[in-house]
């Protein structure tokens, strides 16, 4: 399971830089700041910005 955000720069759907499950444990950054891997933008994230996929 990952979590997924869209860039607010370009809208591209892709997966949070900070945000991954390992096992059955989330494990969370400091940080909620994510780059965009397809625009390079760097926008501020909040916990209703990211989405669950399986």
């Amino acid at each position: 399971m990952v979590f997924m955000i869209k860039c607010k720069q370009c809208n591209i759907d892709h997966i949070s830089n900070l945000y991954r499950m390992d096992g059955h444990i989330f494990r969370r950054h400091f940080s909620n700041n994510e780059c965009c891997p397809s625009c390079g933008q760097v926008s501020k994230y909040n916990e209703l910005d990211y989405n669950f996929k399986l």
